[in-house]
């Protein structure tokens, strides 16, 4: 499908919209507004589906002038592979707290905890999250996956993540092909207490 989005061409006083964010999407063909079509937006042609479309508008990008390329605030150029859907991560391999609990610290359940009380998925050098909104730790982990969004078996993680819970994206993380996980855990955007926590609950061995 074709698009048209507007994006911030000159930054307003008064506003806080920057130059370059992304403003609003509509299919080509829109008869914009005589404010739309002031100097102070441009419109970018853009040709794809409606999900990505809602990525560019809703998801940290800016249009870059120059290059004419969409950037995200992670410094990545937009690509159509980020973008996922609740069923591209396979939920059905989804084995719940208790058994990422089992697997990850063997004999928790002797010392007295449960799983509601007791998180091993929780990265011990990320802030514990307010209210257990875990949405800020997803993304946490989701703007470093992005950037191998197209090695095997990366996109069911991002989808994992963005759509599902820390029990799926451990075992779906543990099933990686070895040279994908080898080049995530040597990736220096990862740092070395990411890869501890990774090779946790992934149950890396050294060597692997």
């Amino acid at each position: 499908m074709d698009w048209e989005i507007l994006v911030v061409a000159e930054e307003m006083p008064g506003f806080s919209a920057q130059r370059g964010e992304a403003v609003v999407a509509r299919e080509a063909g829109h008869r914009w507004s005589r404010a739309e079509l002031s100097s102070r937006f441009a419109r970018v042609p853009y040709t794809g589906t409606r999900a990505e479309v809602r990525e560019i508008c809703r998801g940290g990008y800016t249009w870059d002038f120059a290059r004419e390329v969409f950037v995200h605030e992670t410094g990545q150029d937009f690509t159509p592979a980020i973008v996922v859907a609740p069923e591209d991560a396979d939920a059905t391999l989804d084995c719940g707290l208790d058994a990422v609990a089992d697997a990850v610290v063997p004999g928790w359940r002797g010392k007295g905890r449960s799983a509601d009380s007791y998180r091993p998925l929780h990265p011990e050098h990320l802030p514990y999250p307010e209210g257990e909104d875990y949405s800020e730790i997803r993304r946490y982990w989701f703007d470093k996956f992005r950037w191998h969004c197209n090695e095997p078996g990366i996109r069911q993680v991002l989808a994992a993540l963005k759509h599902h819970c820390g029990s799926l994206f451990a075992e779906l993380g543990r099933r990686l092909p070895a040279d994908t996980r080898r080049r995530i855990l040597s990736d220096k955007r990862f740092t070395p207490e990411d890869v501890a926590w990774l090779k946790k609950v992934w149950r890396v061995k050294d060597g692997d």
